[in-house]
């Protein structure tokens, strides 16, 4: 994905830790047991995979670069599927990183609550393109630009112009006082008088803010809360055992540790305490293990769990522009041309998280990838994800990692 949104983050965190004070922080130190974990991964071999060696190697060396934690799923028509890990879960504990652990996949939930939205559109419970104010309290409407003008479907696809939240003043008061709850009203207020990027319809800008008031128009419609209708739309009906999304539960039991360089000082900390009293919300609050993702996005994009219209209108896709490189976004996805053919997919990306799910149309081929640290090596992955297409059994010796 593009350098556009992550210097906007870059930028916002540069100036972020220039302003902060050396205060300690503490994490809660958890038992080694805490992690154990069982799903339906360990049904899948692994060892016996043709081309087990090779994406293992892949990770161990991602890991010897300095990535703490790891996990990858590679699934091709003619080798099935392959899950592995490297790393560790928990440096405090000594944990090391299973296949089945769960990990925060921030804004790679923008697809689950896209496709519950699509899932509303067939039950006829809103359309495409209904205002958006028609479902929004007023108070919302009134302190959001473009709040008042933009339609259901371009809040899905980013190009309603309207504002985002990451302000200096989210990051300096999530870390000054990591002990106050964010609800997505409060992460809303951040946004609260800043000017629109654009009218709507005329640009494209991915922001935080569209799925938030997302979430909140799926609770007016359904009159439900945001998670209770994700659970029943999607994770019940997939049987998504490992896939955890509970307003009272920011951190479920089993979550990898986050680890991020707080205080731009060259030292990883561990920065969970970032996500234990954020209330998990439309635009980034799922936590899950990787083959619970594979599946959802498996039902998504190669079955029928949306109805064949509208999973034509989630991949209408259009130019995100500048600073994006070939990337295209749908509703709820991104689209983007590699050597190896199209990917669709998304991605998430926060302090300490990194999630990215790409599922090759041409080849049928998905390449699923979550992190647990960031610092400097997002561009390694990504570019280096890319030789796992490659054919071939024999281990990787070297990455490029210039």
């Amino acid at each position: 994905m593009s350098n556009k949104f992550f210097l906007r983050i870059i930028h916002s965190l540069v100036i972020f830790i220039s302003l902060l004070p050396l205060y300690c922080f503490t994490n809660t130190t958890l038992s080694s047991d805490y992690y154990d974990c069982v799903s339906d991964i360990d049904l899948i071999v692994h060892n016996s995979h043709p081309k087990a060696k090779r994406y293992q190697a892949f990770l161990d060396l991602l890991t010897h670069e300095g990535l703490v934690g790891i996990t990858l799923l590679v699934s091709t028509p003619e080798d099935s599927i392959w899950i592995g890990s490297s790393g560790m879960a928990d440096i405090a504990v000594g944990v090391e990183m299973k296949p089945c652990n769960l990990f925060r996949i921030q804004s790679t939930t923008k697809t689950y609550t896209a496709t519950t939205i699509l899932k509303l559109v067939e039950q006829k419970m809103i359309a495409l393109d209904d205002r958006a104010k028609e479902y929004l309290p007023s108070d919302i409407i009134k302190n959001i630009a473009n709040a008042d003008l933009v339609s259901i479907r371009q809040l899905l696809n980013h190009t309603g112009g309207i504002p985002e939240l990451h302000t200096n003043h989210y990051y300096l008061e999530q870390y000054n006082n990591p002990t106050k709850v964010w609800t997505p009203m409060d992460l809303l207020k951040e946004a609260y008088g800043q000017d629109a990027f654009f009218a709507p319809g005329l640009g494209w800008e991915y922001t935080d803010v569209d799925y938030i008031l997302l979430g909140i128009i799926i609770e007016k419609i359904t009159n439900k809360n945001y998670d209770k209708v994700i659970n029943e739309e999607i994770i019940v009906p997939l049987n998504l055992y490992h896939t955890h999304l509970d307003i009272s539960v920011s951190t479920p039991p089993g979550t990898v540790r986050q680890y991020y360089d707080l205080r731009g000082n060259g030292k990883i900390e561990d920065c969970s305490f970032l996500w234990e009293h954020v209330v998990p919300g439309a635009e980034g609050g799922i936590v899950s293990d990787i083959y619970d993702i594979y599946l959802f996005f498996n039902a998504l994009l190669r079955s029928e769990f949306l109805r064949k219209n509208m999973l034509n209108e989630m991949q209408k896709f259009i130019e995100c522009g500048l600073g994006w490189g070939t990337a295209k976004y749908g509703l709820g996805l991104f689209r983007e041309n590699t050597s190896y053919g199209p990917w669709i997919g998304h991605g998430g990306y926060e302090r300490g998280i990194y999630s990215r799910v790409m599922y090759f149309v041409e080849k049928d081929i998905f390449i699923i990838i979550l992190c647990n640290s960031t610092d400097g090596h997002i561009g390694k992955i990504f570019s280096n994800s890319f030789n796992l297409l490659e054919e071939g059994t024999k281990p990787f010796y070297n990455l490029v990692f210039e």
